[in-house]
């Protein structure tokens, strides 16, 4: 006889295997490594679990030819390795734990002290009526001095340990901070990634939904790029994608949210923008990108500019935040496709698709 329980246990198995099988499949035909990221990375894909993992991936898809172990490994790192930051945390809760119980330990002894203090100065008030002669009274002054000195002492301690607490409480807050900024970091640009732009996208639309505000979303493709890494090296297209995200970064306000999308892409949320400025500002992004000036530092070679594409989407109240990265990738394919270094806004991609 098979249980409910042993039912379960076997379409657990038997879906675990199908994923598992799909996952190996996709790595041989994308002609990538089974490595234990790869595949982790794949597994969780069809696994259908990670709609911001399954929309990333279904976008390179799309580009054929996109797929290579290093863009498997960033996103391997970007959507299923979270290690780092989940140890910090881990690492952080414990420690502050830890204080916590210091903190209301020591303020427990304190508790205990500070009765046992005023238990012995109603002892002394009672023992004073009764007091033998002035060497009496001079014996029982002598013991109370001697147990307020030590109940001042004592204070002094615990003062003492609960700012070495507190500052440690400080210091771990501030460790936790700054795991949380990196963890929403590129490491290559220094500029935020794909997580940190999520989280602003998701926050921005919420508040845009709210109040009525407009809000523009802008992504950027950096032209040529494969053939720019072919020619010249990834060292050096390494050093163009640093250049574009500080360029991108300078060019907009603090309330802006500019990011690496993921590869050559990057993205920019512009609240309280509307679409005619979003895509004038993109413009003057773009002519920045442009006048830039590359130079091979091991040789002093110039070679050329660089150009970026641009698509430009408005966000439409109530609509999900997949359709509006929908419409801007959408004015960005139209951007390439009509012949580069362009910004192209989400009415000029919609009339270019109809006409």
């Amino acid at each position: 006889m098979v249980t409910g329980s042993e039912m379960e246990s076997g379409d657990n198995y038997n879906q675990a295997k199908e994923i598992a099988t799909a996952a190996v499949a996709q790595l041989n035909y994308l002609r990538i490594p089974a490595t234990p990221e790869n595949y982790a990375l794949w597994f969780t894909y069809f696994s259908k679990g990670h709609a911001d993992l399954t929309s990333t991936v279904d976008g390179h898809l799309a580009k054929p030819g996109s797929f290579t172990p290093e863009l498997c490994d960033k996103l391997y790192k970007q959507f299923v390795s979270s290690d780092n930051e989940r140890e910090a945390v881990q690492q952080a809760s414990a420690s502050m734990q830890d204080q916590l119980q210091n903190v209301m330990r020591y303020l427990g002894d304190a508790g205990d002290e500070t009765a046992q203090y005023s238990d012995a100065l109603e002892e002394f008030s009672g023992q004073v009526a009764e007091a033998d002669g002035p060497e009496g009274l001079r014996a029982l002054v002598a013991g109370m001095v001697a147990q307020t000195q030590n109940m001042q002492q004592r204070t002094q301690e615990l003062e003492s340990e609960l700012k070495s607490s507190a500052s440690q409480i400080e210091s771990l807050k501030q460790d936790l901070e700054q795991t949380r900024m990196e963890a929403g970091t590129d490491e290559l640009t220094g500029i935020p990634n794909r997580k940190h732009f999520e989280n602003q996208l998701r926050l921005m639309t919420e508040e845009a939904m709210e109040t009525g505000d407009e809000l523009c979303l802008v992504i950027g493709d950096v032209d040529f790029f494969k053939k720019f890494n072919d020619n010249w090296g990834h060292q050096l297209g390494d050093q163009v994608l640093k250049l574009v995200g500080m360029t991108l970064k300078n060019g907009v306000s603090k309330r802006d949210c500019v990011a690496r999308y993921g590869g050559e892409e990057f993205a920019i949320l512009l609240p309280n923008t509307s679409l005619h400025d979003a895509v004038s500002l993109s413009n003057q992004i773009r002519l920045a990108v442009q006048s830039k000036k590359l130079v091979k530092k091991s040789t002093g070679e110039d070679v050329g500019q660089i150009s970026m594409s641009f698509g430009v989407a408005l966000y439409k109240r109530n609509e999900s935040r997949d359709d509006l990265v929908r419409r801007a990738d959408e004015a960005l394919y139209t951007a390439k496709r009509t012949g580069r270094n362009k910004v192209v806004s989400q009415q000029e991609a919609a009339l270019a698709a109809t006409g």
